[in-house]
């Protein structure tokens, strides 16, 4: 299931090419639908599938590196130049894929939770990667942008813990 937006291609001429391209996008959808269910990790239980999942993609370790962007970026602000800033964002950006790639998971609401910081997280990426200046308005929009990113990693703990998972941001 994906959740983000990419850019579509451009549109071929013709009725009868739009009528496959939606035939065949239909078709992905469901394929993308019934297969998002699916996936394999062990146990019998949501609470099984979770804790399996949360070891098999690295969970902890991808979604902790998030964290630390979020502090490398406010230390590049604070005591860098902009090239530093936009520097550590362009990786932000990069490690929000990584974690966004690890979606879904086996429980929806984890993945909705998740994928809102990864959201709010690529947007605050796309901000602070493009500063001219450490002091724009959009420095501090892209940090409140990464802080609800924080907020809802905080909120995937609590998630995580109702499955058994033990985990908090570790910044």
């Amino acid at each position: 299931m994906r959740l983000l937006h990419r850019p579509e291609p451009a549109p071929e001429h013709g009725r009868a090419g739009l009528g496959l391209r939606l035939a065949v996008a239909a078709a992905l959808a469901a394929l993308a639908l019934a297969s998002s269910g699916c996936v394999a990790y062990g146990g019998s239980t949501t609470a099984a599938r979770v804790q399996s999942w949360v070891k098999s993609q690295s969970f902890v370790s991808n979604t902790d590196t998030l964290v630390d962007d979020v502090a490398r970026a406010h230390e590049a602000a604070s005591h860098g130049t902009s090239l530093q800033l936009r520097t550590v964002c362009s990786g932000f950006e990069a490690d929000t894929g990584i974690a966004y790639d690890m979606l879904p998971a086996p429980s929806s609401e984890l993945t909705t939770t998740l994928n809102a910081a990864d959201q709010d997280f690529f947007k605050a990426a796309l901000q602070c990667a493009t500063a001219a200046s450490v002091s724009l308005p959009a420095v501090s929009a892209s940090f409140a942008k990464m802080a609800e990113g924080v907020a809802d990693l905080h909120k995937a703990s609590s998630e995580l813990g109702r499955f058994g998972v033990s985990w908090v941001p570790h910044r």
